[in-house]
């Protein structure tokens, strides 16, 4: 076997200069944090009817897509609003699995929409699932920390992959199957790597945490993630796992995560 693509336990690397993640099938891979609109009403899911108006979206879009919703239902209160939202790679296959109709779907990662919707053929139509989408908006990753928690007032901008090494810190991700935050977070945490001259990092903070483990292989100059299809937290494991990243905020808010 070539030992430049040997899988092994996360953060045994060289130090990469970029990173991805991987869960298979391969369609689900991604790369650059986006957030995106599409319309999937009409051929490419069937559409609903003239007065109802379905929207699903990622988490990361709740508040300013409930916040629309309202606004749209009070100028036009004969129009019937409903949404809908999960994890990125759920939104897209709930029309792509489940074949679920709905007139916008939002995704929080662009390139998703390539593998997962445009090259994939609804069966009744013969159609790919979309032809086009918007790019509407971007956002950034961030550390997000309770001023209770054990983190407070010690975090900086230069010591804050350290602090998450500590073994009384409980750290909370979106699943990185799922979400676009959670394999974000693994992207992040396997560059801050290389920044910071720290080849074991991610191991520190993954390693004995999941059931099938996450693994990194080398790839040319950089790290590929593997996600296993089935995947759990260990028991005692000090990272919590939820679907969505919206849904670690109650957490965070109880003192459950730090």
């Amino acid at each position: 076997m070539n030992p430049e693509s040997r899988r092994r336990p996360a953060g045994r690397s060289t130090r990469p200069r970029r990173a991805a993640c991987v869960w298979p099938p391969p369609r689900s891979a991604a790369a650059l944090l986006l957030c995106l609109v599409l319309s999937v009403a009409g051929a490419a899911c069937g559409g609903s009817s003239s007065r109802d108006l379905r929207l699903i979206y990622a988490g990361s879009m709740i508040v300013p897509f409930d916040h629309l919703a309202a606004q749209y239902s009070r100028a036009d209160p004969g129009v019937k609003v409903t949404t809908e939202s999960h994890g990125s790679i759920q939104v897209i296959r709930q029309v792509t699995d489940i074949h679920r109709d709905f007139d916008v779907l939002v995704t929080a990662d662009d390139q998703l929409i390539g593998p997962m919707m445009e090259a994939v053929k609804d069966p009744d139509t013969g159609k790919p699932y979309a032809d086009w989408y918007i790019k509407f908006a971007t956002n950034r990753m961030v550390l997000t920390y309770s001023p209770k928690g054990r983190l407070a007032g010690r975090v900086t901008a230069t010591n804050w992959w350290r602090l998450l090494t500590d073994r009384g810190v409980r750290m909370g991700i979106a699943d990185p199957r799922f979400d676009a935050a959670g394999y974000r977070a693994l992207m992040v945490l396997q560059l801050a790597e290389w920044q910071y001259r720290d080849p074991t990092l991610v191991e520190q903070l993954t390693l004995g945490q999941f059931d099938p483990a996450i693994t990194t292989e080398r790839v040319g100059t950089g790290e590929v993630i593997h996600v296993p299809e089935l995947l759990d937290t260990t028991g005692g494991s000090r990272v919590v796992m939820r679907g969505a990243s919206i849904q670690l905020l109650p957490l965070l808010e109880s003192g459950d995560i730090d």
